[in-house]
């Protein structure tokens, strides 16, 4: 609709220009009323006061016809003329203004929209439009306050629900926020918040729930011990419920009470077993005091009197077995046993006398002890209080349960026993005061760190109530209270930080880089830690970088194909290679260097095939002569025929063939003595292990008998010998030639030539390691800096000439080769030794040894290894021939890339 609206006001624009124009002519008609040049000068000036420009230029069109070349008028035309133009500029102004203003519009930038409409009234500034649009832009900033408001309430009312746990009523009101601003973030995170508080809360309640059934099914068979377990979980999980602490303060004492009884039955189960009848039957009655109305104490203590009155029917031996057992324990001393049991044995025998006097002696041990128990049983009393003082509540009731223990009739130690009931239950009532109260601040400090401002203030205020006297709480409570006071401050650095953000966003959408990337740092002034600047600088910084190595790529790119093209039209076939391979890595996705690859090596494998060809077929020819020259007519006669079938159009080997055919006519008549005669000749090098000589001259026989054996087996273990030391050669041939090739793209140069020397004299007949001594010679003849020996040169036997030239600029020196040409003129190997410095200083120097035999040789040697050269301003070299006579055509310092 915005554009729609736009494009009519300019459509209006264009049209009230063409109008205007038109009445131009109309209005000069009007202006030539004006009878005198000074008449038509005041109404120009008139129309001009007044902007009616077009006017005012008619005018003064007028009075430049009554007086012709006046500089006044001319002046006052120009000036009218640089008006219109202006007003021409500042309406276009004006509607890129409006353009840019209607698009932050639509993207919904409405503080950006209105301030480039403000803009466009500064132009024009009662203009219908802008001042319409600036309106509807109120009007929706209005309305957005108006939601964030009620958002606002929405939100803070969901965070004091959630407070008091009251989930679904604040789900409900952060739901309602979510549908004002279903954009934000922060309501989908408040409902996954409260939903979560929720369900850990109703799981609590669950398993309190699940505790409590559990306590409610021990209670129905009176085990208070587990049913206390089960109850105090539940209070763990539950703090707070009164009914649940009433509970477990009413069940306590009675687990207490069935804790000592269940200790009673247990010792009397052990003496049960242990057949001590009369003190198991002691144990059962202490329990059954503990606890009247359990059945179990009652059974044993039947079943213990049944089993003494069974022991009566053997009387004398059960009598002996008492006695010997009382005594035992006499001697141990358990008093309790040993007096149960003898008074079993007296039970069984009541007239004998010696149960009676250990039964004394133990009752007067007993008083003793029991004196004894009385001394101690008030230092327990005293040590009980003492611990009872120091709230150390658990030990004092160790100490109270001992003395009940002593004197179960004695009132102090239960009402000691109860008050620290009492006293254990206000510590973890106080324990789970401080748990509540440390959660609330862990809590609120938690939700101040991701300024959850509500939540924070709400859990600093209860933890505030739990405990008033605390500063901490208020301490951090009037922190937010301060943050909250400072939010108007805040929320215009968020407005003016989120226009910054978006305008830098449009611009970068734009692809208004440099644009953008000040839009974002202005953000990031405004907000220095805030990590979306930084990541949109850094992305626009990569798009730039981007940007700028693109361009050295195209740059790079284009200069490999140029190179290229150059070096294909002059059929530098392999340099050729190397620049589209370049620039085919440059640009992956080019076909054109692809294709220029691929026709290249199309190129290159024709001509190595023409190449193989023409070797084979000098190879073949020269073979087919020296069979000749050795008379092995026959041999020679296939290799003529097989050179003959590689190049059908040389007139050579077809005049050879019919030179063959016609001596082996007149050798027909000759043919068993000439056999017997190669076949010597063929054993004789085979022994003497010439196995190729002799591999000719079997052939030669075979040629002449072709139906005999013998040649046939030697030609076959012959070239079984000579390929197994071809295969030597060609794996040594091809070790030295990748160790050459490694130097070579190493830039090595002098160690590839030597390298590749040793390769050819391996296997002589391959070409490839002289044709690279060849390619490397001229790369360091081409790449010439200076020839500091340009003529031929003699140098005497022992004789040392120096040569000066300027040094060699230090950029370029770490890569320098010499390159020498000399001719051995006495034929004789020996050293030529080479030395270099500056001046009068001697800094280095390299050696080489010129080959047996007269004639042309050319050394290349890496100088720039040599750190005195690169690093030394050497002016001279000097060379020394030892023992022999050189001629030296030439020394030039080259460099590689």
């Amino acid at each position: 609709m915005y554009r729609s609206q736009n494009r009519a006001l300019k459509i209006y624009f264009i049209i009230s220009v063409i109008l205007s124009l038109s009445l131009f002519d109309a209005k000069q008609i009007c202006a030539q009323t004006a009878k005198t040049y000074e008449e038509a000068i005041q109404k120009g000036n008139s129309e001009l006061k007044k902007h009616r420009l077009l006017d005012a230029k008619a005018y003064f069109l007028l009075a430049l016809q009554l007086k012709p070349g006046d500089k006044t008028v001319q002046n006052l035309i120009e000036e009218t003329i640089k008006q219109i133009q202006k007003q021409d500029d500042r309406q276009a102004g004006y509607y890129n203004l409006i353009d840019q203003a209607d698009d932050y519009l639509e993207k919904g930038a409405l503080d950006l929209a209105k301030l480039t409409y403000q803009k466009a009234l500064e132009i024009a500034p009662n203009d219908a439009y802008s001042l319409g649009k600036i309106n509807e832009i109120d009007t929706k900033l209005a309305a957005e306050q108006q939601k964030q408001t009620l958002f606002q309430s929405k939100m803070n009312k969901g965070t004091q629900l959630l407070g008091l746990q009251e989930f679904d009523s604040a789900i409900t009101q952060f739901k309602e926020a979510q549908k004002i601003f279903p954009e934000r973030k922060i309501t989908t995170e408040k409902i996954a918040l409260a939903t979560r508080l929720k369900n850990e809360y109703l799981k609590r309640q669950k398993l309190a729930k699940q505790e409590i059934e559990l306590a409610q099914r021990y209670l129905l068979i009176k085990n208070y011990s587990s049913a206390l377990t089960h109850l105090q979980k539940a209070d763990s999980l539950t703090p707070g419920n009164t009914n649940l602490i009433a509970k477990i303060n009413q069940i306590e004492p009675l687990a207490r009470k069935q804790d000592a009884y269940t200790a009673k039955a247990n010792e009397g189960d052990k003496l049960y077993i242990a057949k001590n009848y009369m003190a198991a039957k002691l144990k059962y009655q202490e329990a059954e005091t503990l606890w009247p109305d359990n059945q179990y104490p009652k059974d044993m203590i039947d079943r213990i009197n049944a089993t003494l009155q069974s022991q009566k029917s053997n009387l004398n031996e059960n009598y002996l077995t008492a006695i010997h057992q009382a005594d035992s324990l006499f001697r141990i001393p358990e008093l309790d046993n040993a007096k149960a049991e003898y008074n079993l044995a007296l039970t069984l025998k009541p007239n004998e006398t010696y149960p009676k006097e250990q039964l004394k002696r133990i009752d007067l041990m007993m008083k003793k002890e029991l004196a004894d128990q009385e001394a101690n049983y008030k230092q327990i009393l005293l040590k009980g209080d003492s611990l009872f003082d120091k709230k150390q509540y658990l030990a004092s009731r160790d100490m109270f349960s001992k003395a009940q223990a002593l004197k179960p009739d004695d009132t102090y130690p239960q009402k000691k026993l109860k008050e620290i009931t009492q006293a254990l239950l206000k510590q973890v009532t106080q324990e789970k005061s401080e748990a509540q109260y440390q959660e609330l601040i862990t809590s609120g400090n938690q939700f101040f760190e991701s300024q959850n401002w509500d939540l924070s203030l709400q859990k600093f205020e209860m933890a505030s109530q739990l405990k008033p006297g605390e500063d901490y709480p208020k301490n951090k409570i009037a922190s937010i209270h301060k943050i909250l006071s400072d939010s108007v401050k805040q929320r215009q650095i968020n407005e003016q930080f989120a226009q910054q953000m978006q305008q830098g966003n449009l611009l970068k959408d734009g692809k208004q880089w440099t644009d953008a990337k000040k839009a974002f740092e202005k953000a990031l002034t405004l907000k220095p830690n805030a990590s979306e600047p930084q990541q949109a600088i850094a992305e626009v910084d990569s798009i730039l970088q981007q940007i700028e190595d693109q361009k050295k790529i195209n740059l790079a790119y284009s200069t490999a194909i140029t190179k290229g093209d150059s070096l294909l039209a002059r059929k530098s076939y392999q340099s050729a290679l190397e620049a589209f391979k370049k620039a085919s890595d440059l640009k992956p996705l080019e076909t054109d260097p692809k294709q220029k690859i691929e026709l290249i090596n199309q190129t290159l494998g024709a001509i190595e095939q023409q190449k193989e060809v023409d070797e084979k077929y000098t190879v073949t020819v020269k073979q087919a002569d020296s069979l000749m020259n050795q008379k092995s007519y026959e041999l020679a006669l296939k290799e003529y025929q097989s050179a003959s079938g590689l190049k059908q159009n040389e007139n050579y080997p077809k005049e050879k063939i019919k030179e063959v055919n016609t001596i082996l006519l007149q050798m027909e008549k000759e043919k068993e003595q000439r056999y017997q005669k190669v076949l010597s000749s063929a054993n004789e090098f085979f022994q003497s292990k010439d196995y190729q000589e002799a591999l000719q001259q079997y052939k030669t026989a075979l040629s002449i008998k072709p139906d005999e054996t013998y040649p046939r087996q030697q030609i076959q273990q012959c070239q079984q010998v000579l390929a197994a030391t071809l295969q030597k050669r060609k794996n040594q041939y091809d070790q030295e030639i990748v160790l050459a090739d490694k130097f070579y793209h190493e830039k090595a140069f002098d160690q590839a030539i030597e390298i590749y020397k040793i390769a050819n004299h391996i296997l002589p007949e391959k070409p490839y390691p002289m044709e690279m001594v060849k390619k490397i010679t001229k790369y360091i003849s081409d790449n010439a800096i200076e020839d500091i020996v340009k003529q031929k040169t003699l140098i005497q036997s022992n004789e040392t000439r120096q040569f000066t030239f300027k040094p060699i600029p230090v950029t370029e020196r770490q890569s320098n080769y010499v390159l020498v040409r000399a001719s051995n003129i006495s034929g004789n190997s020996f050293n030529v030794i080479f030395t270099f410095g500056e001046g009068k200083s001697k800094n280095g120097g390299f050696v080489v040894r010129v080959p047996q035999g007269k004639g042309n040789h050319e050394f290349i040697i890496r100088i720039g290894s040599q750190y005195k050269w690169f690093s030394e301003d050497n002016n001279w070299i000097s060379v020394f021939a030892e023992n022999n006579p050189l001629e030296v055509s030439l020394i030039r310092i080259s460099k590689s890339e």
